[in-house]
This record gives C-alpha cells, sequence and structure tokens, in this order.
C-alpha cells in the first residue's frame, strides 16, 4: 500500500524548503514504509497457502512437524503437511492423530491398532500399551526414516509393531526376544 508522503506531510511548510532535511526525513519514511509494508502482510507470512517456502518449514517447525518435513519434497506437500499437522495437534500420540500423520506420509491408507482403553481407578492393566501399525508403503520416506518418524509420533512408554505390507520392520524379525520393542 502506497500511503504517499505521510512523514514529509506532517513537516511544517518552512522545514520543506530545506533539502537536506527532505532528503533526511525520507530516510526515515522509506524505513517507516518498509516496516508498515511487512506488518500489513503479516496475515500472509503465516498463511501456508501463500508464505514463502522457507517460512513455510520454518512454520512446520514452529508446531512440531518438522521431523515431518524435507527440503526436497514437493513444495505443495510441505504446505499440506503444515496445514494439516497443525490441525491434528490436539490428537498427537493418539490412534487417529498417528493414522492421521502416517497417511500424510505415505499417501496410502493406515491401519493403526491399539491396546488402549478407558479403566477405573487403579484397574488399568500393568503393561504400558502396544500398537500395531500397518501401511502399505513409506511414501516418500526410506524405511530407517520412516520409523524414526513412526517413533515421534506414538508415546515414549508404548511398544508397537509396524508392518510395510505383510513385512514387519519393527521390531526387526532377527531382533524380536533380544531387544525391547518400546518406542
Amino acid at each position: 500500500m502506497n500511503r504517499g508522503q505521510w512523514l514529509l506531510d506532517q513537516l511544517p511548510l518552512s522545514m520543506l524548503d530545506d533539502d537536506f532535511l527532505v532528503r533526511f526525513v525520507s530516510i526515515f519514511q522509506e524505513l517507516g514504509d518498509t516496516f508498515m509494508l511487512q506488518a500489513d502482510n503479516i496475515e500472509h507470512v503465516v498463511d501456508v497457502s501463500v508464505a514463502p517456502d522457507h517460512m513455510v518449514r520454518y512454520l512446520g517447525h514452529w508446531i512440531g512437524a518438522q521431523e515431518l518435513l524435507d527440503e526436497s519434497m514437493p513444495d505443495v506437500l510441505q504446505r499440506r503437511i503444515v496445514r494439516e499437522s497443525g490441525q491434528i495437534l490436539p490428537w498427537r500420540g493418539t490412534t487417529t492423530g498417528v493414522r492421521h500423520v502416517l497417511e500424510l506420509i505415505t499417501g496410502t491408507p493406515v491401519e493403526v491398532e491399539d491396546s488402549g482403553g478407558v479403566y477405573e481407578e487403579d484397574q488399568a492393566p500393568d503393561n504400558p500399551g502396544h500398537v500395531r501399525i500397518t501401511v502399505e508403503s513409506t511414501g516418500w520416506a526410506n524405511e530407517a526414516d520412516f520409523l524414526q518418524l513412526v517413533r515421534a509420533q506414538l508415546p515414549a512408554f508404548v511398544t508397537f509393531e509396524l508392518f510395510v505390507g505383510e513385512r514387519r520392520i519393527w521390531p526387526a524379525p532377527d531382533t524380536i526376544g533380544t531387544t525391547t520393542e518400546a518406542a
């Protein structure tokens, strides 16, 4: 928005005859115009549909979705992940939240089964909970990165199994019984 000579227009007429003073005040007007332009555009800077690419990644980091983003991903996908991650933030760590995030990454339906429940006081089982996740593919992530993304989405105390198609990738078949299954 062009605001004209807003700062110079506030000077008394007699001061406008001084060329040095006009040029000096113009410096501050130009700085002020820059700040006002940035303030006018603040709503667009935080809107992932129109924000600059680097700002989209920053917003993703700000809401805790940085592990879901990679600069090599298409911009459209990064924007979608940040937008939808913000919407599902209240569901983080739940079956719904895990399913939604993994569907964002894989682009395919995800099956999440958990052993959780609602129990009366002192009636909860001793085991911390177990989740079984089945995906058709790991989407844009390789299996090691996908496993890390799954771990980041689950509560730390929950054990889990991760299947890609029919193949178990966690716990790795050769480590069952020798290591913990905990995330």
